[in-house]
């Protein structure tokens, strides 16, 4: 069962929107260690590539 916006997108677009989401509000989510917070961007980063490279595909056929 798929909900909100997860149901409307593909899975790297809902890996880039998480990421961006814990990276938005990471006090909240008690996300202080520097370590973690690039870590989690490198990681939002290789997500959005691999996103771009898929969408490039996708126009090629």
């Amino acid at each position: 069962m798929r909900l909100g916006i997860i149901g409307k997108i593909s899975q790297q677009e809902a890996e880039v929107h998480v990421k961006d989401f814990m990276l938005r509000h990471s006090k909240i989510l008690g996300l202080n260690n520097p370590n973690d917070l690039r870590l989690l961007e490198q990681l939002k980063i290789k997500e959005t590539e691999r996103l771009a490279q898929m969408s490039q595909r996708r126009l090629k056929r």
